[in-house]
């Protein structure tokens, strides 16, 4: 069992390691002031990879941080789609001018704590399985390596 952490603990942090390297690779300084709220994007989400909630010494109070800043993350995501929608392609999808505290009819705090129970459901019963499988395919490489070469001929195919 100890091996198993052990290769599941190489996997995440090399994971982990290559979309960080592949974020600050694709951060490109901008060469007018046009591009300068797509380098902002580029730096928020490079920040957004650092978020660690182990400061909070209680398990309990630790997770409902989590969600909370899961609930955070989404609802700024949905903001920035529904700006997004709004302004560039002129279509409103969703519309929450009629829920109390909602910011351009784009969010609303009712929907973050949607959002807050979602993040808490995906902590609980998804997150798990995605951790068990990705324990079985550290355990089973092969597997993985056919995989693999199915979807590269796949992709050599479809292109």
């Amino acid at each position: 069992m100890k091996l198993l952490k052990d290769r599941f603990d190489t996997l995440s942090d090399a994971i982990i390691a290559i979309v960080m390297t592949i974020l600050v690779l694709e951060i490109s300084i901008p060469s007018s002031m046009k591009g300068l709220p797509h380098l902002f994007e580029q730096v928020a989400l490079f920040l957004l990879s650092f978020i660690d909630v182990s400061f909070v010494e209680n398990a309990f109070a630790r997770k409902i941080v989590l969600f909370v800043l899961m609930a955070f993350c989404i609802t700024l995501f949905e903001y920035i789609a529904g700006l997004i929608f709004i302004k560039g392609m002129k279509i409103k999808l969703w519309d929450y001018s009629n829920c109390w505290g909602n910011i351009q009819g784009i969010i609303c705090p009712l929907y973050t704590v949607f959002w807050w129970i979602l993040s808490a459901v995906y902590y609980f019963f998804i997150h798990p399985r995605i951790l068990s499988w990705l324990a079985w395919f550290t355990n089973h490489l092969t597997f993985c390596m056919v995989i693999g070469f199915f979807y590269g001929v796949f992709t050599v195919d479809v292109v």
